[in-house]
């Protein structure tokens, strides 16, 4: 039978109560274990604290581990090393939990965290069963909030296509005509797959038109687009801010990383959603840019310009690690019926 001297740099409790009885050495800061005829367990320790460290330990995990090692390992080895540099490997479960409590409370980045019943039952110690759960196979519901921005460009669609294919005078400028959006946005997590993105923004359409000279006019019949010659024109837009609110259901697919025992991540892994949002219009103004007599002037006129009050829509989202992306389609008109071209607004981009 082959000899394996076994050097266990983290070792559990189980080690500390067999340490004394017959058949075990004792060697200052050395412990040596029988087990089997040809077989010895040591244990280095430099000091009786570290001898009691030794509790917080679990055996089961270590042996697991050890019998894949000596099934692998070559037939020349004599000494088999487990080693672990951040100490936390083969920790009891309880000790685990007491250094992720640790964690989430210095952890900046969590916000507000919500503990779910299945949580308060489990840490109140009612359910023997529920305690006896892997931490792979446990789950950790959280609710945390954020701070983030939608970055990206807006357009419209009038009748699903784009009002230059027909060469009209509201075409947008694709670059330039900016969409913004100031979210604060609160993570619910209700299962392993699945979570949901809800709250609140402040968002700036700003459509940005293709030809410069045209100029945003109201009068009492509605809204037109005239072009103005008479100057050299440098830009034409319509600025239009709603305050919002949305609520968007997520699938989290082919992630465990939301079991993490270091922090609560809600964005990694794969993950997309469809949901929808509606808002209130809080102000809109057009600006026109032009030069005069080699003068830049600007004209701007915050008028509501028979916009609609209200914007509803879908949103669709997706992501992958920290990295999201979106996008805005309004299923409202931009304009009051009867006052303004049909035009669906719509805007896509990043979150950051």
């Amino acid at each position: 039978m082959k000899k394996f001297n076994l050097l266990l740099i983290l070792l559990g409790t189980s080690f500390y109560c067999l340490a004394f009885p017959a058949g075990i050495n004792q060697k200052e800061d050395t412990i040596i274990i029988k087990v089997g005829d040809k077989s010895k367990v040591i244990i280095q320790v430099d000091n009786q604290q570290d001898l009691e460290e030794l509790k917080k330990y679990d055996l089961n995990s270590m042996i697991s581990d050890l019998n894949l090692t000596v099934d692998s390992m070559d037939q020349r080895s004599e000494t088999i090393t487990i080693e672990d540099e951040s100490g936390e490997k083969y920790l009891k479960e309880s000790e685990q939990d007491n250094i992720e409590q640790n964690e989430e409370v210095e952890d900046r980045d969590y916000g507000v965290r919500f503990n779910s019943d299945y949580d308060q039952e489990r840490e109140r110690g009612d359910n023997d069963q529920e305690r006896d759960y892997s931490r792979s196979s446990r789950p950790r519901y959280r609710t945390h909030h954020s701070l983030n921005f939608d970055l990206g460009m807006n357009n419209y669609l009038e009748n699903g296509n784009f009002p230059d294919e027909n060469n009209q005078p509201y075409t947008v400028k694709p670059f330039g005509s900016w969409y913004v959006a100031i979210n604060s946005t609160w993570h619910s997590r209700f299962s392993r797959n699945f979570s949901l993105d809800w709250g609140g923004n402040i968002s700036w359409y700003n459509f940005k038109l293709q030809n410069e000279n045209v100029r945003f006019v109201r009068d009492s019949v509605g809204v037109g687009f005239v072009e103005d010659l008479s100057v050299n024109a440098i830009k034409s837009k319509l600025t239009v801010v709603y305050l919002n609110v949305s609520m968007v259901p997520m699938l989290h697919l082919g992630s465990n990383s939301y079991y993490s025992r270091r922090r609560f991540r809600n964005h990694e892994g794969l993950r997309v959603g469809l949901g929808g949002y509606g808002g209130y219009r809080i102000d809109s103004y057009t600006k026109f840019v032009f030069k005069e007599s080699g003068d830049k002037e600007k004209d701007k006129d915050h008028d509501n310009f028979f916009l609609n009050n209200w914007r509803y829509g879908l949103r669709f989202q997706f992501g992958f690690r920290g990295v999201d992306l979106f996008a805005n389609y309004d299923l409202n008109n931009l304009f009051s019926e009867g006052r303004g071209p049909d035009l669906n607004a719509i805007s896509f981009g990043i979150v950051i």
